[in-house]
C-alpha cells in the first residue's frame, strides 16, 4: 500500500552523485533478495517440473484418442476449457477481493480489456487448430509444428520494426528448415497419417499460442495472475464453443454422422468422454500451469521455455506408448530435431535480448540521475540502442 502520510523538505537527507553510484554497484558480499531466491534450488522444484512437461505432453495423445472416439476437434478444445475456467473461478473471486477498488477499475481500462480479448483469441486459434491437425497428421508432426511460437514472435519483432538479434535470425532459419524436412517427411511416405494441410494447421497453431503469449505478457504486468486467466479461460471456452457450433454442429450428435460428438455440452453425452474432459480441464489445463508458476519462483524462465521445446518428445512417446503415433522415419526425426532446436534457440535468444534491453533501462534509469544522462535529442532511442548491437 502507498504511504499517504505527507513529509517535510527539511528532514529529507540530500542525495548526492556518488550514492547512485554506489546503487548502480552493488557489494558483492551484499547478497540481495533475488541472489538469496537462487541461491539453492529446492528439491522438489525438478519433480515438479517433470510433472509438468509430462502433464502437458499428455494432452496431445489424450485428444487425439477423444478425436478419433468421434469427438468433434473444435468443440473438444471447448470442452477443456469449461473445465478449467470452472477450477479458476475460486482463486479469481479470491484475488478479486484483495483488491482495491482503484485496482479493479484498472481492469476495465480499454487497453487491459483488449490485451485480454487478444489473448483469448490466441488460445482459442491455437487449440482449434491444433486439434484439427491431430485428425489431419502424425502426432509427433502436430507437437513439433504447434511449439514454433518463438519464431512468429521473432517475426512480430521485425514487424514492429525492431532488429533480431543474430541467434534469433538463425533460430528462424533452422525451423523453417526443419518444418520443410517435416514436410517432406510426408511426400516420402505416401498414405502416411502425416498430411500437408495438417502440418500447416498445426505450424498455423503455433502463431495462435504466439499471440496469447504477446497478450498475457502485457496482462501479467497490469493484473494479478487469475484476475485476468479467468476471464481469457472463459472467453476462450465461448470462442471455441461458438465456432465449435459454426464448424461441427450444435447439439451432442452432428445430422447424418450419428456416431460424432460435439456441441458445447457434448462431453456430458458419454461417460469416457466426461472423465478424460476434467482430467484434461485440471491436470494440463491447470495444475501444469500453477507447477509452472512455482517452479518459476526458483529457476529462470528460459529453463521452463527449453522444457516445453522438449514436450514434443514426450508427447510423441506417450502416443507410442498408447498406440496413437507410429515410429517416425528419419525425415520425421532430423526435421524434428531441428525444429526443437530452433525453438529452444529462439526463445533463449529471446530471453537474452529481453534481459539487454532490461539492463540498459536500468543503466540510462541510473545515468538520468547522476546527471550522466545526455538529452534525449542526442540520443537514440533506447531500442535503437538495443538493436544495434550484435
Amino acid at each position: 500500500m502507498v504511504n499517504s502520510e505527507g513529509y517535510e523538505a527539511s528532514v529529507v537527507t540530500d542525495t548526492t552523485d556518488g550514492d547512485y553510484i554506489k546503487l548502480s554497484h552493488k557489494d558483492p558480499g551484499e547478497a540481495g533478495e533475488e541472489e538469496k531466491r537462487y541461491a539453492g534450488t529446492p528439491w522438489f522444484v525438478w519433480p515438479l517440473l517433470a510433472f509438468s512437461l509430462v502433464a502437458s505432453s499428455s494432452s496431445g495423445a489424450i485428444m487425439k484418442k477423444m478425436e478419433l472416439q468421434h469427438a468433434g476437434a473444435v468443440s473438444l478444445a471447448g470442452w477443456r476449457f469449461q473445465v478449467t475456467a470452472i477450477v479458476l473461478l475460486p482463486f479469481f473471486l479470491f484475488q478479486w477481493m484483495l483488491m482495491t477498488s482503484q485496482a479493479r477499475a484498472k481492469i476495465f481500462l480499454k487497453q487491459n480489456i483488449l490485451q485480454i480479448f487478444l489473448s483469448a483469441l490466441g488460445l482459442a486459434a491455437y487449440f482449434a487448430l491444433w486439434n484439427w491437425s491431430l485428425l489431419h497428421t502424425s502426432l509427433t508432426h502436430s507437437f513439433f509444428l504447434s511449439v514454433m511460437a518463438p519464431l512468429y514472435i521473432a517475426l512480430n519483432t521485425v514487424l514492429m520494426g525492431g532488429r533480431l538479434e543474430k541467434l534469433e535470425v538463425f533460430g528462424v532459419a533452422l525451423g523453417l528448415v526443419g518444418s520443410l524436412v517435416l514436410a517432406g517427411a510426408t511426400e516420402a511416405a505416401p498414405g502416411s497419417e502425416a498430411t500437408l494441410i495438417g502440418d500447416l494447421a498445426a505450424f498455423l497453431a503455433a502463431g495462435g499460442f504466439a499471440l496469447y503469449l504477446l497478450a498475457s505478457r502485457s496482462c501479467r504486468g497490469s493484473m494479478p495472475v487469475y484476475v485476468y486467466m479467468f476471464p481469457s479461460t472463459l472467453l476462450t471456452a465461448i470462442m471455441l464453443g461458438m465456432v465449435g457450433v459454426v464448424v461441427e454442429g450444435w447439439g451432442s450428435w452432428v445430422p447424418g454422422a450419428p456416431d460424432i460428438i460435439n456441441g458445447p455440452l457434448g462431453w456430458f453425452s458419454n461417460r469416457e468422454f466426461l472423465l478424460q474432459t476434467i482430467f484434461l480441464g485440471i491436470v494440463p489445463g491447470f495444475l501444469c500451469y500453477l507447477g509452472y508458476n512455482i517452479v518459476l519462483a526458483f529457476t529462470s524462465s528460459l529453463l521452463v521455455s527449453m522444457g516445453l521445446a522438449v514436450c514434443p518428445l514426450t508427447g510423441s512417446f506417450l502416443g507410442w506408448l498408447m498406440g496413437l503415433a507410429d515410429q517416425p522415419n528419419l525425415y520425421t526425426c532430423i526435421g524434428g530435431a531441428l525444429t526443437m532446436t530452433a525453438t529452444i534457440i529462439a526463445s533463449w535468444a529471446n530471453q537474452a535480448g529481453q534481459a539487454k534491453i532490461e539492463d540498459i533501462a536500468e543503466k540510462n534509469d541510473i545515468e538520468s540521475r547522476t546527471g550522466t544522462y545526455e538529452r534525449a535529442e542526442n540520443k537514440q532511442p533506447l531500442l535503437q540502442g538495443y538493436e544495434g548491437e550484435s
